[in-house]
């Protein structure tokens, strides 16, 4: 392993990202969540400090996940144990939207992950279920027309899969 990777990866977990040297005020900063995070989605649960929010978009099965660490912008700034549970997470989220139906939905037949934050700076994960149907298939979904806005059946049924998703995360 390169000395420098290896560096950043032994030393993630006392790097702040706003001094150059460790710091204890980064965990005594207040999270506050983005404000366009705040208005395109909506929270579902918690895990291990991480939120867990789906987007408020009728087209697509679209889950965000946040760690609530303030001024946090990539996921090296993270610590390594923080960057597991983070994709674990995603991991389990993705898998467990491809295999549950959803109603008024074609089969989901593509995960789309990414974290990019040119937009948005706030560190977040998308995890977005795929159909070659959907509104922008195969091109990425942001940016693509105008977000529908769920309705209270389909909020209900992407928060109720959630939940299920993270029963079975957590039992595991």
């Amino acid at each position: 392993m390169r000395s420098w990777l290896k560096f950043r990866l032994l030393s993630a977990h006392i790097q702040c990202p706003i001094k150059p040297i460790a710091c204890q005020d980064c965990k005594t900063m207040p999270f506050s969540l983005d404000k366009q995070l705040e208005a395109d989605s909506l929270f579902v649960t918690s895990y291990d400090d991480i939120q867990i929010r789906v987007m408020n978009d009728a087209r697509y099965v679209w889950v965000l996940l946040v760690p609530e660490i303030a001024d946090m912008t990539e996921l090296h700034d993270l610590s390594p144990d923080k960057q597991q549970i983070l994709l674990q997470l995603a991991a389990s989220i993705g898998a467990g939207i491809k295999t549950t139906p959803m109603p008024n939905l074609p089969a989901i037949t593509k995960i789309n992950t990414a974290l990019i934050g040119n937009i948005v700076s706030q560190l977040h994960l998308h995890i977005v279920g795929r159909h070659p149907d959907d509104a922008a298939w195969p091109a990425p979904v942001w940016g693509m027309g105008s977000a529908i806005k769920l309705d209270e059946n389909a909020t209900n049924h992407r928060r109720q899969l959630i939940h299920k998703i993270m029963d079975a995360f957590q039992e595991n």
